[in-house]
């Protein structure tokens, strides 16, 4: 009542407006938006509730009334109140959440918007006083027409368990039968096509619960996945588009046809888990990733065309060919336009390498869905986004089990579902045990297993001491470790935890040691959940022990001896596999700087490689088991 009345006193003086310039642009582009008239008294009015606790702004700001929010045109932007029930949920508390927004600190100026490439028709602007809990419109702009929103968008490639073909995926608001996907090897020169298998969305009623259903729903686009086979040989470049003459075509993108399965080439892979995605512009957001876009760019610049190529073409020869991003990807977490940003940032790897993907919590877990934790951690998404925009190779297509592997190269990769219960005799152990089984080690002589919740993590919040398996976030880690013995397993990459670590080989809690070098010992456990979403320092208080900082006794008693390398900043990861003889990862930093809470600023350093490690092995001759099932 009071906020009302004091809006309508004021407002005989003046009548705020908002403009937002130009009025048609396509995705990838900037808009002014004016304000002017607001009254002074909204600069003054105290909201306590304005929460973002990973931007530095937040800081200096405290309690903001007014703001600027872009929705999509036509959006019911009605106040549905404060929703503490919506575990994942976030302000601001309006029936259609904003795509994204930004503090407004005078009664007239401008603030800038950076249009991600989007699929809505429109998009427009709206002008807050009185916070985020319970937001009063003052002003609205015209709509903004965007030129490109049918456009296909969103490039991500994918393996299949065939080493000759390749899934290539888009995104495209319209259903279109006549779309496809071009390739060739030369560039602009498309000799070959092919109609996709699956056209597919999704509705508000396959979301499990709030804010999915709620006000962070927003209708996806159409998926697009299309098969492109058979491919060139291994190393050859291949040119392609996707789209139809009536949707438009995407821009040229290209990417090396994968190593096949063999111990005598050189694979390179990028490696990053827990991500989530940047606003250019520092606009606020569902959950904000200010870093994610750091990790993204630096790790993009490890594949082929953002290098010149060497002279008499062939592959740069450190070049990465493969992404695995291992779980909690867009964070958006019900907040439908979360995903667009994220697929937007990622397209420069998604585009030009294969983008294997792991569930995480956030992406799956919700109550009496059929995950293992029944918490709300996916914002009602109970993985249905991720499925329907990374199909995966899984075994009989089953896309919700998750779990999958493939050979690229030398290497045998496994991909668990670490959302899902892999205890002995259920379907994800059976399937590791006869997946691990069958690999052949005289063509991939190195298994690299991969899942989101980590097996082993010295982070304060999971151990204190000398302690053993993470069983908070799976009790079946015994019966996954004696398979990873059993087979011999080399690495294990984890995420979930934001940070990064690597461990001694590891059984048990305790270090093994070869009986001799380059004898198989136990798996070396690697943990790179710093991509950008926040940062887990490996402190107790003030008392820290990363191994980048002095360290503090105190903490570093507590760090258990199998912990060989801790970082506690936001980073990403490359591995680098010679032949059956050498396996090296590398852990690069974004920034070195001020550790300012959840994030970083003043960085002084960037995209610096900070550690590497390197397993050596003699050559390996064991076949598959034989045995039936």
């Amino acid at each position: 009542g009071m906020a009302l009345a004091l809006l309508s006193a004021v407002g005989a003086h003046a009548t705020p407006t908002l403009t937002a310039s130009p009025v048609a642009v396509r995705g990838r582009s900037w808009i002014e938006v004016a304000f002017a008239g607001i009254p002074e008294a909204e600069l003054e009015r105290e909201s306590a509730e304005y929460l973002c606790e990973q931007d530095a702004m937040c800081k200096d700001v405290g309690g903001l009334s007014l703001w600027v929010g872009m929705f999509p045109a036509g959006a019911d932007r009605g106040r549905i109140g404060p929703q503490p029930e919506w575990r994942a949920a976030t302000a601001p508390w309006l029936a259609t959440f904003p795509l994204k927004w930004r503090p407004v600190m005078a009664t007239s100026g401008s603030t800038a918007f950076f249009l991600d490439a989007m699929h809505y028709p429109a998009v427009e602007f709206a002008l807050f006083s009185n916070g985020t809990d319970w937001p009063v419109e003052l002003a609205v702009s015209q709509a903004v027409s965007v030129l490109d929103a049918s456009a296909p968008k969103h490039a991500r490639l994918a393996r299949t368990a065939n080493p000759s073909e390749m899934l290539v995926s888009w995104s495209s608001s319209v259903h279109d039968t006549s779309a496809m996907v071009r390739w060739g090897t030369a560039t602009g020169n498309y000799t070959t096509n092919a109609m996709p298998q699956v056209i597919s969305t999704y509705t508000r009623e396959r979301m499990c619960g709030p804010p999915a259903t709620t006000h962070g729903w927003t209708q996806p686009p159409w998926f697009y996945s299309a098969s492109a086979f058979p491919l060139p040989p291994p190393g050859a470049e291949v040119f392609y588009i996707v789209g139809s003459d009536s949707m438009g075509w995407s821009p040229e993108h290209s990417f090396l046809v994968p190593e096949a399965p063999s111990d005598a080439v050189t694979l390179r892979v990028v490696a990053m888990a827990d991500i989530g995605e940047s606003s250019l512009e520092g606009a606020q957001y569902h959950w904000m990733e200010p870093f994610a876009i750091n990790t993204t760019t630096f790790a993009a610049q490890r594949l082929r065309k953002f290098h010149d190529a060497p002279p008499g073409g062939g592959q740069q020869n450190d070049t990465a060919s493969l992404v695995l991003h291992v779980g909690d990807l867009s964070y958006a977490t019900g907040y439908a336009s979360k995903w667009d940003a994220f697929l937007d940032q990622i397209e420069p790897l998604s585009s030009r390498a294969p983008y294997m993907t792991a569930q995480g919590n956030h992406e799956r877990d919700w109550p009496k869905s059929g995950s293992d934790f029944e918490g709300e951690d996916s914002g009602g998404e109970c993985g249905v986004p991720t499925q329907a925009r990374f199909p995966m190779p899984v075994p009989g297509g089953d896309q919700d089990s998750g779990w999958y592997s493939f050979e690229q190269g030398p290497v045998h990769f496994v991909m668990m579902n670490t959302e899902m219960s892999a205890a002995k005799g259920s379907r994800q152990w059976n399937f590791l045990h006869l997946d691990l089984a069958s690999v052949d080690r005289t063509k991939t002589p190195w298994i690299i297993l991969s899942g989101h919740r980590p097996m082993y993590s010295s982070s304060p919040e999971k151990c204190r001491g000398e302690c053993k398996h993470n069983l908070v976030d799976g009790e079946w880690w015994p019966d996954v470790e004696a398979l990873l013995l059993r087979y011999e397993v080399d690495l294990c990459l984890w995420g979930h935890v934001h940070n990064a670590e690597l461990t001694c080989p590891l059984v048990d809690g305790k270090c093994v040691t070869a009986p001799e070098p380059g004898v198989y010992d136990a798996p070396i456990h690697a943990v790179i959940g710093n991509g950008g979403q926040s940062l887990s320092r490996f402190c107790v208080g003030t008392c820290c022990c990363s191994s980048i900082d002095p360290p503090c006794s105190l903490m570093c008693a507590l760090v258990p001896s199998w912990s060989k390398w801790r970082m506690d900043r936001f980073g990403y990861s490359t591995i680098e596999v010679q032949g059956d003889a050498a396996l090296t990862i590398n852990f690069y930093a974004d920034c070195l700087g001020e550790v300012n809470d959840l994030t970083m600023r003043s960085c002084t350093e960037f995209n610096k490689l900070m550690h590497s490690h390197t397993i050596s092995r003699k050559p390996r001759v064991r076949a598959p088991d034989q045995f039936t099932v």
